[in-house]
C-alpha cells in the first residue's frame, strides 16, 4: 500500500501531522494543506507558496519545483523577466508556478491543460498564489478544431488522447490546432514553447504552422520511453520531433542523463 493511500485514510488532522513530519525531515515547514478529490490531489502551503501535488506522497516545495524545471523544461533555456512562455501540458501547475516567478509581472505564462481534473487543481494553484501573469485554457492540442476524448489513468500524468491502458475516466474537451490557438491569444513572440502532453507532441509540430518562426526556444517532452513500455506507436515521437525542428534550421539538443523520461526531452534554439 502506497504512502499516499495510507495517509489518505487518516483523519484530516492526522494527515497534517504526518505531512508536517515528512516536510520537517527535509528541513521544511508545512504551513497548511488541502486535499482534492478524496486525496487524489493536494495543495501544500510551504514558505508562503501553494504547491500542487498528485497525491499525498508527492510533497514538494517551491525550491524542489524549481529544481525539476531546471532539470527538464529549463535545461537548455531558462525563461527570464518579460518573457512569454507557452506551457502546453501544464498539469496541476507545479512548473507553471515556477515559470510565473521567472518571467515576472511583465511576462506571460500561457497554460494549456486538456485534463479537466488536473485543470481544476491548476486553476486553484494560480488563484491561491495570485499569479496574475498566468493565463489558463482547458483545451487539447489536436490536428483539427474538434472535440477530443481524453483518457485518464490512475495518474493524471498518464492522461492521453492516443489511447492508454485501463482508463478510469474519459473526458470530452475542446480540441484546437496550435496555430489557431496561438492566434486566439495574440502571441507575437514566444520565448519558450514547452510541451509535455503524452504523445500528442506530434500534434504540436504538425499544427504549429507559421508560428514556428515566432518561437525562440523549444522544450518538448517526447514519450518514446512509454512506447518501449507499452508498445503503443502513438508515443513514439522523438525522431518525428527532432526531424521537424531540424527542418526549421534549429540547433537540436538532448540530454544523456541515463533516465529515459529525461533523455526523451528535445530542445531547440
Amino acid at each position: 500500500m502506497s504512502l499516499s493511500t495510507i495517509v489518505g485514510k487518516l483523519p484530516t488532522a492526522l494527515q497534517k501531522q504526518v505531512l508536517r513530519a515528512l516536510y520537517l525531515r527535509k528541513g521544511k515547514y508545512l504551513q497548511d494543506m488541502m486535499t482534492i478529490d478524496e486525496g487524489r490531489f493536494a495543495i501544500f502551503k510551504v514558505k508562503d507558496h501553494y504547491v500542487p501535488a498528485e497525491g499525498l506522497s508527492w510533497y514538494l516545495d517551491f525550491d524542489e519545483c524549481r529544481a525539476i524545471v531546471d532539470r527538464t523544461l529549463g535545461w537548455a533555456y531558462t525563461p527570464g523577466p518579460a518573457d512569454t512562455v507557452v506551457d502546453i501540458g501544464a498539469g496541476v501547475g507545479d512548473a507553471s508556478l515556477v515559470l510565473s516567478h521567472l518571467v515576472g509581472r511583465a511576462g506571460r505564462v500561457i497554460c494549456v491543460e486538456a485534463n479537466p481534473e488536473a485543470f481544476r487543481v491548476l486553476k486553484q494553484v494560480v488563484e491561491l498564489n495570485g499569479l496574475t501573469n498566468v493565463e489558463l485554457f482547458n483545451v487539447a492540442i489536436n490536428t483539427a478544431n474538434s472535440p477530443v476524448e481524453i483518457e485518464v489513468g490512475s495518474s493524471y500524468l498518464a492522461g492521453t488522447i492516443g489511447g492508454g491502458h485501463k482508463p478510469i475516466a474519459t473526458h470530452t474537451v475542446k480540441g484546437t490546432r496550435l496555430d489557431d490557438f496561438l492566434a486566439s491569444v495574440d502571441v507575437q513572440k514566444i520565448s519558450l514553447l514547452k510541451s509535455n502532453i503524452e504523445g500528442a507532441e506530434r500534434f504540436v509540430v504538425e499544427t504549429l504552422g507559421d508560428y514556428a518562426a515566432k518561437v525562440e526556444h523549444f522544450a518538448i517532452a517526447c514519450h518514446d520511453f512509454r512506447f518501449h513500455q507499452e508498445h503503443n506507436p502513438f508515443f513514439e515521437t522523438k525522431d518525428l520531433v527532432m526531424k521537424y525542428l531540424k527542418s526549421k534550421s534549429r540547433t537540436v539538443l538532448t540530454q544523456s542523463s541515463g533516465s529515459a523520461w529525461i533523455d526523451d526531452w528535445v530542445y531547440a534554439a
